[in-house]
């Protein structure tokens, strides 16, 4: 049986990392140029579709911010 996770703040990320910050700027980089697929990215980074999205979408908030 799994512990419980202990409780968090809403919209406080669990886990570690998926990316550096230094791979994030990268890959919105690399997306910018228009070059490389969602697919293309989370394959070269070795992470997943859903990861390469959120990735995006932070940078996009942030932009806004």
């Amino acid at each position: 049986m799994r512990e419980p996770q202990p409780d968090t703040p809403a919209g406080e990320a669990r886990g570690t990392p998926k990316l550096s910050a230094k791979q994030q700027t990268e890959l919105r980089r690399m997306h910018a140029t228009g070059d490389y697929s969602t697919a293309d990215l989370a394959e070269l980074f070795t992470i997943g579709r859903a990861t390469v999205y959120r990735s995006l979408q932070r940078a996009s908030t942030s932009d806004i911010q």
